[in-house]
């Protein structure tokens, strides 16, 4: 039987989001922080505290290319990469702004097996082989000016503009066929300073780890953010407020972590006993949350550390899904995979550390027809909680949202025939999400505004870690807001940096179609990417607004599947319009949906007989009754999140109806055309 009120296991960080949520009034806060809450003030707090404890990898990236393809060198010949070799002198650009040909020594040569790969063509007649993740630099074509930006070769459609070498410089060439070829076929890569290469005439970029130099924090700057952090957090500063982040999770992250666990260990115990002899309001309210590859778990210091912090330790491995994408994705120098490594790791910690681990996975343009054997596979593995998100950049088309539907609506049968509906949590199903959401909620959920503040080896302080160089790269300047050694907000820009992230809604970063939207609800965003693509962080991104559409159409097929077999007096309402589902879906499963949501004599049936067999749960008998006696289904959009207190029709058009007035302005087919919203699940 469905239970809505199944516990979840959660990330520490997200039971401190709930238990003590920003946005609510707080038991025995003074009225004058009460007042401050309300109005959003203190809404620019911390409860993650992140350690880039080092920027290196023992893994190698998959930026690869067919070994025919011609490198362009030094003296303007060509070179097949397969014939590469240590010490050749070949022409690169910087990795940014400028596309001035420099030369560049070859550092390392790399080759491994693939299953398939990209064959893309330009406008010149310029072919390439490519690895879907193979980053190529993109053009803002016709301005005279590179992009900051490189996208992977499967997130890259046809129309769209690259830099390409034509009559002896870097210029534009657009995109003319793409069509994935499926054989198994050698690849080959190079490494060199700049971080880039001409392959058969197209601009791209190599693998950052090859000849990245692999810098570790030292227990100095560990320590000096750690007494930053709690010191700050007792004096109640503008920054951090114990008052209202009552618990805190001290982060971890690398590159690869545990090639820093000497360091880890050494700053877990400071942390500990100075929490201890400040008397800190965290001493007993702190997690430590690492998120390794694997590669290193059995090693006896890293087991040590488990063993000994298990109590505090949120862990998890990450695994791309089946063996056939994480080998292709996470490999060894040698070319070999470390799917099997990695998941002998979370075998382990699963039975000797009665731990529960979560994954992450990330949906692209490149992996988005792997979703279902992937999930499934991490279901058989033994993983009941999984969060699915998309990535916010440029690249989503019509075409994915259509496969993303298919992908989640097999997912949801294979969920729900085999009974996992009630027991396994996918962060992509949301029954309360996908509707209009009320105008007075104007808040920025984004964590990347100060609620996850981070330091990296070198000590420089940021709103969060996609802040940082190592995520930014060096397209823009990586927003910081102090140091170590000179604490935070100490400057006029560091504080006018801060003040701009703590002014940012929902409303001043979004297109009015986009606040008003329909299907707001659910919609997120990255205020960092939005700094990255915008240069400004008050932007906001809207190239994942077809995905979100497709998500609320697989979440309808999911939960009205589910509500029939396991709750069949409930059912999720539809809020997207016709017109939007069908770009994605044809009419006749856009009308099986409605179906799905509609409610038939047979239902009511039903649900009667449940009620005469006492086949529905006591809290839920309510539900049951006034759908039996209306003929109604009992629609979990139109449930408060206190006591599931049906909302009458009255109560709904008074709260929306403006919002439908907004949106009837729009050309309907006009504004599905746009790039809407994102597809994280709202915090808290």
């Amino acid at each position: 039987m469905y239970n809505r009120d199944y516990v979840q296991v959660e990330n520490f960080q997200d039971k401190i989001a709930r238990l003590y949520p920003q946005e609510e009034y707080l038991p025995g806060l003074p009225e004058d922080i009460q007042k401050e809450i309300e109005s959003g003030k203190r809404k620019f707090n911390s409860r993650t505290i992140t350690f880039q404890v080092t920027d290196a990898c023992n893994l190698r990236c998959t930026y690869c290319v067919t070994g025919d393809t011609n490198i362009l060198m030094s003296d303007g010949t060509t070179k097949p990469i397969s014939e590469i070799i240590i010490g050749d002198k070949i022409k690169t650009f910087p990795e940014y702004d400028s596309l001035e040909l420099q030369e560049s020594t070859v550092e390392q040569t790399y080759t491994r097996e693939v299953d398939s790969y990209i064959k893309m063509t330009l406008s010149t007649g310029d072919i390439l082989c490519i690895t879907e993740n193979h980053k190529i630099k993109r053009a803002c074509y016709p301005d005279p000016y590179p992009t900051n930006e490189y996208m992977e070769a499967g997130r890259l459609s046809v129309g769209l503009t690259v830099c390409a070498y034509i009559d002896g410089r870097i210029s534009y060439a657009k995109i003319t066929a793409m069509e994935t070829v499926t054989e198994k076929t050698t690849v080959y890569n190079i490494g060199t300073d700049l971080h880039t290469y001409v392959a058969n005439n197209f601009a791209v970029h190599n693998c950052y780890q090859i000849a990245k130099k692999q810098h570790f924090m030292a227990f100095d700057i560990a320590k000096k953010f750690a007494d930053m952090m709690l010191e700050s957090s007792i004096k109640n500063n503008d920054y951090i407020d114990v008052e209202t982040s009552p618990g805190v999770v001290f982060e971890f992250i690398g590159g690869e972590p545990f090639l820093a666990i000497d360091l880890i260990s050494e700053i877990s115990d400071y942390l500990i006993n100075r929490m201890i002899e400040m008397n800190h309001p965290w001493r007993d309210k702190f997690m430590f949350s690492i998120c390794s590859n694997g590669v290193l778990y059995m090693d006896e210091r890293v087991q040590k550390y488990i063993r000994k912090h298990a109590k505090y330790l949120s862990f998890s491995i990450s695994i791309d899904g089946n063996k056939k994408l994480h080998d292709a994705c996470r490999i060894f120098p040698d070319g070999s995979g470390s799917y099997d490594i990695a998941i002998a790791g979370v075998k382990h910690f699963k039975e000797h550390y009665n731990g529960h681990m979560g994954s992450k996975m990330t949906m692209a343009p490149g992996n988005i027809s792997y979703i279902y054997d992937a999930v499934c596979n991490l279901i058989s593995l033994g993983y009941t909680e999984i969060f699915l998100n998309c990535v916010y950049e440029e690249g989503w088309t019509t075409e994915h949202a259509s496969i993303m539907y298919g992908q989640m609506k097999q997912l949801s049968d294979f969920i729900i025939d085999n009974n996992y509906f009630s027991d396994h949590y996918l962060s992509f199903f949301y029954d309360s999400m996908f509707r209009p959401m009320d105008p007075a909620d104007n808040q920025n959920w984004c964590g990347g505004t100060g609620a996850m503040i981070s330091c990296d080896y070198k000590g420089d302080i940021y709103p969060c870690i996609r802040y940082m160089e190592s995520s930014l790269g060096d397209s823009v300047e990586p927003l910081k807001i102090g140091n170590v050694y000179d604490g935070i907000m100490k400057d006029e820009k560091t504080i006018e940096c801060v003040k701009c992230l703590r002014d940012i809604t929902r409303e001043s970063q979004s297109e009015e179609k986009c606040f008003n939207c329909p299907i707001a609800s659910g919609c997120s965003w990255c205020s960092a990417y939005n700094y990255q693509c915008f240069g400004t962080a008050n932007k906001r991104a809207t190239f994942i607004c077809i995905m979100h559409k497709s998500r609320a159409l697989s979440n309808l097929y999911y939960w009205n599947k589910g509500f029939r077999k396991y709750a069949p007096w409930f059912r999720m309402g539809s809020w997207i319009p016709k017109e939007w589902a069908l770009e994605i879906i044809s009419e006749d499963e856009y009308q099986m949906l409605l179906d799905l949501a509609s409610f038939n004599e047979n239902d009511v049936k039903l649900i009667q007989n449940m009620i005469d067999n006492n086949e529905v749960p006591v809290e839920y008998m309510n539900y049951a009754r006034e759908a039996v006696q209306t003929g109604q289904p009992v629609y979990t959009n139109n449930i408060s999140a206190e006591g599931m207190e049906v909302i009458d029709d009255t109560t709904i058009n008074s709260r929306f109806g403006k919002i439908f007035d907004d949106i009837s302005k729009y050309d309907i087919d006009a504004l599905s055309r746009t790039n809407g919203d994102h597809n994280h699940d709202v915090h808290n």
